[in-house]
């Protein structure tokens, strides 16, 4: 891309603008605008009955979103192999592996996503199922670190498979998951500012209307 400008001498000068445009497909209103339940009734979703205990209140959801993201992926994964996604991407943003150096293909990198959520959803020690156990007093930080990674997944499934997740007619349930996620968030404080920023531009498309959150 060129541009033109003039120096005081009335020249002509150009510079080139080698900045290559991110291509965001989600942000057409035929994909955004597609989901399965109205925002209002996700919103309300989210909201903790009287007399719910916090913590069983969040591992519901996040079993939820882990269950329903897992199942979306699953559909594509023929798809987001290690040549057509050689990194763990969401647009501009590359994400690692804790404690691994260098890239990461994306489906290994959400095969340990999954794998990492499912080891803790199945530990007892972690995510009690019997009456009257307790919660861990780490249990909060588990399920921050949960939606952090389900919302990488999301982030990598809208910028590299939206056409994919199209065509197999899961826009509906994508964009309907994306929705409760960010409600989810909002409502409990989950995420960070910077987590969120991948898919900020699509939140304000949809006019989720969330609580801005302090960088």
């Amino acid at each position: 891309m060129f541009v033109m400008l003039f120096s005081k001498t009335g020249k002509k000068k150009y510079l080139i603008n080698d900045e290559p445009k991110e291509i965001k497909p989600y942000l057409e209103k035929k994909i955004y605008e597609n989901f399965s339940l109205t925002k209002e009734e996700i919103k309300e979703i989210v909201v903790r009955p009287a007399g719910m205990n916090i913590n069983e209140w969040l591992a519901t959801h996040t079993l939820t979103l882990f269950n329903s993201i897992n199942q979306i992926y699953g559909a594509i994964t023929e798809f987001c192999t290690a040549t057509t996604c050689p990194s763990m991407t969401a647009g501009t943003v590359i994400y690692s592996w804790y404690g691994r150096k260098g890239k990461i293909s994306a489906p290994q990198y959400i095969d340990l996503v999954m794998t990492h959520i499912q080891k803790h959803v199945e530990d007892e020690s972690c995510l009690p199922s019997k009456y009257g156990s307790k919660f861990p007093a780490s249990f909060g930080t588990s399920v921050k670190k949960f939606i952090k990674l389900l919302l990488h997944v999301l982030g990598h499934l809208y910028y590299s498979h939206i056409e994919d997740v199209s065509e197999l007619q899961l826009l509906p349930y994508l964009n309907t998951v994306f929705i409760h996620l960010m409600y989810f968030d909002n409502k409990f404080s989950l995420l960070e500012a910077k987590d969120t920023v991948p898919l900020d531009d699509l939140a304000q498309a949809m006019n989720l209307n969330l609580e801005p959150k302090q960088s």
